[in-house]
């Protein structure tokens, strides 16, 4: 019997997203941090609210649950209801290089 691949979790559907981006892209930011400093973190979405939460670099996505809820994070204790806001995502402008 031929089973279809299963598609990818939301997370592992991020982290698909987060590595063609670093490939293929400058770092990215979050709004009000430092330019300077590429945005490492790991991002998660909420199966409950859909919101994207932060988590930082240090936890493995790999080991995350399939089913991830806001009350699930306990790294940012202000980001850890679904009655919060996500934090809004700034990717820079990519630097365009001028041929002579």
């Amino acid at each position: 019997m031929n089973v279809p691949p299963r598609a990818p979790t939301r997370v592992q559907q991020k982290a698909i997203e987060e590595a063609e981006m670093a490939q293929n892209l400058p770092a990215s930011n979050l709004a009000g941090g430092s330019p300077e400093k590429s945005d490492d973190r790991v991002w998660v979405a909420c199966n409950r609210c859909d919101k994207w939460r932060a988590l930082p670099s240090t936890v493995d996505a790999k080991s995350l649950p399939d089913v991830w809820l806001c009350e699930y994070n306990t790294f940012d204790l202000q980001r850890n209801t679904c009655d919060v806001p996500e934090e809004t995502y700034v990717q820079p402008d990519a630097k365009l290089k001028v041929r002579n």
